[in-house]
């Protein structure tokens, strides 16, 4: 049976509820950021696909503890990666980024997006791996019925939704560009269903930041889109459970953004 390793910030605990857990792994790395996956890179224009190709020197933070998971990992032959990155980014650091480095939201967003993708790469030329990018969803609602001041966020709800949707963009193209290279990278995602006209639509979320299983229920139906479209078997219906089915059951976001399913060794070496 396959299997898929999920790492990510607490956006990747949903998937590893029931009644998933059988052939999924959850490492949930708490609020990291996507920004952490790698060093920066040269400006290398189109040519960054390829060009560059990143050793495990030019990993940064959480780069570093999902490369020390995956080597000690001894089962990796049916194993494919799913990565879960980016919403915080956008929520707290690229309109912050935008003003403190004078440029603007597109070209941060899409510094995002080159991150996780040349990260994945990185895992395929290490690991051998496939990578499915699960694409940051829309950002917390600015209303104040949805606001929860437990998660901090910078700009305006309009500016975080257009900033996923050029990271959601970035990294299908990007991949796109990867796979046509022979590299087994794939990016989904739902944002513009989360949020029509830029603006969030609460119904789908569990705490105004999290999804709840109607939400999961339209990631999982893009996976499985992706999986008939590249002609995935081995993944094809991988999450064939209808979550919409059981609407009233609630998703656990203990230790608000800080959940970790299984440890990890965090006194990794620089």
């Amino acid at each position: 049976m396959k299997k898929i390793l999920i790492f990510g910030d607490s956006h990747s605990v949903i998937w590893g509820k029931s009644p998933f857990a059988s052939n999924i792994e959850v490492f949930s790395l708490g609020p990291a950021l996507a920004f952490n996956l790698i060093q920066e890179q040269p400006d290398t224009r189109s040519k960054w696909f390829d060009l560059i190709k990143i050793k495990n020197g030019g990993l940064a933070k959480s780069g570093k503890q999902i490369f020390k998971i995956l080597s000690k990992n001894q089962s990796l032959k049916d194993c494919a990666v799913m990565l879960c990155f980016g919403e915080i980014d956008i929520r707290t650091q690229i309109v912050k980024r935008a003003i403190k480095n004078h440029t603007n939201i597109e070209y941060e967003a899409n510094k995002i997006s080159e991150k996780l993708v040349l990260f994945a790469k990185t895992i395929y030329e290490n690991f051998g791996l496939i990578s499915f990018v699960w694409e940051p969803i829309a950002t917390m609602s600015s209303g104040i019925d949805n606001f929860n001041g437990s998660y901090p966020t910078v700009g305006s709800e309009l500016e975080r939704n257009y900033a996923t949707r050029i990271v959601s963009a970035g990294l299908r193209e990007k991949s796109n560009k990867l796979l046509e290279l022979g590299f087994p990278i794939y990016s989904f995602g739902i944002c513009e269903k989360l949020s029509p006209n830029y603006l969030t639509d609460a119904a789908f979320y569990e705490d105004g930041v999290h999804l709840n299983y109607i939400g999961l229920d339209l990631a999982v139906t893009s996976f499985n889109k992706l999986c008939e479209k590249h002609n995935l078997s081995d993944f094809k219906n991988f999450f064939g459970y209808t979550l919409l089915s059981d609407k009233s059951k609630k998703v656990d976001y203990t230790a608000k953004a800080r959940v970790t399913l299984r440890p990890i060794m965090m006194n990794l070496p620089s």
